[in-house]
């Protein structure tokens, strides 16, 4: 068996090595290598560095790409390492090398002063054992007839090029209502239109001459043999079902009997058209993995928020609670309405411990555990509100 003693980890700088990383991904994962390289290049955020491979016995191994993005809180946008196409060598398996990689972009994330880092997986074991903490998100299924009961709506079109505008404005409206929601920027939306096109397509909902709603679906992601709607975002409920409902006949036209969607809806799945559809339910998608990377810059990055929930309910107090998660200890403080976070004193009597798991469920659900004490949890309540959590698919890698 051939010795790991050479194993190193390389950024993509390298032309040579950065291609047999993208073969590496095209042969496990099935993507076209120059597609792939092409897509990247066109992404505002790509830098061959956030390439990180393995390279043992000469050749490359394993691969992983880290992608620069932001997630909103409220008012406040966190630094998040989105990590995608982790791969490794069917051959090689077993050996290390994914962890390899893993310990590099990790390292390099925290260098580079990024808050937390999420990527999709089905590997959830494997992950889970090396600290990572699943993150279940909302999902749902619908089988539809084969029938002609429900016409698309009439005030439901194509998308067109001067409907940007519109449709990054009612995204960035409808991301706000949750936890969860990545940034998305202007090039960020004319690099992922011009990569999607020839996988999706997105409509509109057009209501005397004014965009009020949007959705996205992708014909052949993961397979062909689904169609899965990515985005779909609305100013009200009756915007939502018009534009699921154009969906589902667009499908159903298109010869598919089942529609997936990993969206937060507000709509009751039963206010869809009957004629449409056999069976629909909501469910859970567990594929999302959340690893924090520092619990001071993450706490830090969202006074912001606590600043206009402070300003929406009133002076919080002079508070303090110290937060132990994992091994990262933070001081919460808020006095004279201001909000201060630093590191304790080691000497610090008492801190609230949290799970990792504990700690996301109080960011993105103002969920707490119930042994927190009164005072301690007066402050965190008011800081971590009820929420709900939502993640486009469109924004999976």
């Amino acid at each position: 068996m051939q010795s790991d003693r050479d194993r190193r980890v390389v950024r993509g700088e390298d032309e040579r090595l950065l291609a047999s990383g993208l073969e590496l991904v095209s042969r496990v994962l099935g993507k076209d290598a120059e597609k792939e390289l092409r897509h990247r290049a066109l992404d505002p955020a790509y830098n061959p560095r956030d390439t990180f491979l393995v390279v043992s016995g000469g050749r490359v191994v394993s691969h992983l790409r880290l992608e620069p993005r932001e997630m909103r809180v409220g008012r406040s946008l966190l630094r998040v390492a989105v990590f995608s196409d982790v791969v490794t060598a069917p051959e090689q398996q077993g050996r290390g090398h994914a962890r390899t990689a893993l310990d590099a972009a990790l390292e390099s994330a925290r260098a580079e002063r990024y808050q937390l880092a999420l990527l999709f997986t089905d590997l959830l074991d494997f992950f889970r054992d090396l600290g990572w903490s699943p993150w279940a998100r909302a999902c749902f299924t619908i089988d539809i007839q084969p029938d002609e009961a429900a016409d698309i709506p009439t005030a439901v079109r194509d998308y067109r090029a001067a409907d940007l505008d519109s449709v990054m404005a009612i995204h960035g409206h409808c991301g706000s209502r949750y936890a969860g929601p990545l940034l998305r920027s202007i090039a960020w939306w004319k690099s992922d239109l011009q990569r999607r096109a020839d996988r999706g397509e997105i409509v509109v909902l057009e209501v005397d001459g004014a965009i009020k709603g949007y959705a996205r679906a992708r014909h052949s992601w993961p397979d062909n043999s689904e169609f899965a709607i990515t985005d779909l975002a609305s100013i009200d409920h009756a915007g939502e079902v018009a534009l699921l409902t154009a969906f589902l006949q667009r499908a159903r036209r298109q010869g598919f009997s089942r529609v997936t969607g990993q969206i937060q809806l507000s709509t009751p799945l039963d206010d869809l058209p009957s004629g449409l559809q056999v069976h629909a339910e909501r469910g859970q998608d567990n594929r999302a993995m959340f690893k924090l990377l520092s619990l001071r810059r993450l706490i830090r990055a969202l006074i912001p928020e606590f600043q206009a929930i402070r300003i929406r309910q009133g002076d919080c107090g002079d508070r303090q609670v110290d937060l132990l998660v994992g091994r990262m200890a933070a001081e919460v403080s808020a006095r004279s309405g201001n909000f201060e976070v630093r590191s304790p004193p080691p000497n610090r009597p008492s801190f609230l411990q949290l799970s990792e798991g504990d700690f996301w469920r109080l960011l993105f659900q103002g969920r707490l555990p119930p042994t927190v004490p009164g005072p301690q949890a007066e402050l965190l309540n008011f800081l971590f509100p009820p929420r709900e959590f939502a993640f486009w698919r469109a924004d999976e890698p």
